[in-house]
């Protein structure tokens, strides 16, 4: 079995005590600029407390900035659409007038024709003198 290797050391403190000389590490300058310490997570009231007047009164005028560009951009694609709606109502109108003002002219050319007159003319008792007539374009 194993046995207890034991052995007795005397100290006497009156003798000078040499110890071996170690090697020193040294330490970089980053290392010893930064001393490492355990950070602690702070609570919100904390780090609103470390925040500047500057920095806060920034950040609000940033979030108004933002809602208020938010609400133009809401506002005049609003307005877009509704213009693009009344352009369209009033195509639609153009298109409705455009139609009658050819049915119309269609209309008026059947019933200015001279064949058409010649026999309105006859129906009534009048006679026609053809040396008489004008062609009108």
């Amino acid at each position: 079995m194993a046995e207890l290797k034991f052995e007795d050391y005397s100290f006497d403190l009156d003798s000078p005590i040499e110890q071996p000389i170690e090697q020193v590490n040294y330490l970089s300058i980053d290392e010893v600029q930064r001393p490492k310490v355990a950070i602690a997570p702070q609570s919100p009231a904390l780090k609103l407390k470390r925040i500047s007047l500057l920095e806060k009164t920034l950040a609000f005028l940033l979030l108004v900035s933002v809602v208020l560009l938010a609400l133009g951009m809401i506002y005049v694609r609003t307005s877009v659409n509704q213009l693009e709606h009344n352009i369209t109502i009033v195509e639609n109108e153009i298109s409705t007038n455009e139609k009658d003002i050819t049915r119309l002219q269609q209309e008026k050319n059947e019933l200015s024709k001279a064949e058409r007159i010649k026999q309105i003319a006859e129906k009534l008792g009048l006679s026609i003198n053809d040396d008489n007539l004008k062609k009108v374009k």
